[in-house]
């Protein structure tokens, strides 16, 4: 009796190998249709062959000198390998243009910090804002903009990023506006941070055809010391320069075509 039951149990646990090999196979083979295929140079008694996604059971059908080789070598586009073109190549005289505009901004001797009113006008400054009307061009927005950003809000001091900005108009008709910048915090400043205040004001100021000059309390302290120096008869040489911080500047400035303007910006130090 203790046979026959054994034998019973062997039996069912052959048929459940046989059920479950049965519904693996059906399982896998309908997946293996999808990563092997015949491949029309294969033997005519391979099974199987590689598809374009080779997979180890794929390659095992083929035999060492079946297995495909590219026609051709592939080739590279024309021009692909030539060096790529110069960043700021010249471009009737533009640049030579823009140089002798950057020559320019930069003479603080010849283009004062402060300038005089017999070389131009003083269109609209920060310390002549109306209460009664806005002053054009006004860069007020810009300046809360930044000195919120760059300010005492952001760096614990207490002084303004921006102490005060000037916008003058030459009598050949240069227009340009001056800014100047807190020197403690201008010193704080990263090189990418006096990059990207240059960009932003500077963007404002082209925006309504103006060139953009950048300076801090320091040089203005030491324009005013050259001046009080030159009143009292002594050489203002003797004074600490006014150095030029950063300039953004451009070429054609016509406010209906912004898009064909061509800029430089540059920080000094």
């Amino acid at each position: 009796m203790e046979n026959l039951r054994e034998w019973g149990k062997t039996k069912q646990r052959l048929s459940a190998g046989v059920l479950l090999g049965t519904f693996s196979f059906a399982i896998l083979t309908p997946a293996m249709a999808f990563i092997v295929e015949p491949h029309p140079k294969a033997a005519p008694n391979s099974v199987f062959a590689p598809s374009s996604t080779l997979t180890s059971l794929a390659i095992a059908q083929l035999e060492p000198g079946e297995i495909p080789v590219p026609d051709e070598s592939p080739t590279v586009p024309d021009g692909y390998s030539d060096p790529p073109p110069e960043v700021d190549a010249p471009r009737g005289g533009v640049n030579a243009q823009l140089e002798e505009l950057r020559v320019r901004l930069a003479d603080v001797q010849n283009l004062p910090l402060f300038l005089p009113e017999e070389q131009g006008k003083l269109i609209s400054a920060s310390t002549q804002l109306s209460t009664t009307q806005l002053s054009e061009p006004t860069f007020a927005w810009i300046e809360d903009q930044l000195n919120e950003r760059y300010g005492p809000n952001k760096r614990g001091q207490n002084e303004a990023a921006i102490t005060q900005w000037r916008v003058y108009r030459t009598n050949d008709g240069l227009r340009y506006v001056d800014v100047v910048v807190d020197t403690g915090l201008w010193s704080q400043f990263t090189y990418f941070d006096r990059y990207a205040f240059v960009q932003q004001f500077g963007t404002a100021a082209i925006a309504k055809g103006y060139q953009l000059r950048v300076f801090h309390t320091d040089d203005v302290d030491n324009y005013i010391e050259a001046l009080a120096l030159e009143e009292n008869g002594r050489d203002r040489a003797i004074a600490r320069p006014v150095f030029l911080r950063g300039s953004y500047f451009c070429m054609n400035l016509i406010p209906e075509l912004l898009e064909a303007f061509t800029c430089r910006l540059i920080v000094t130090r």
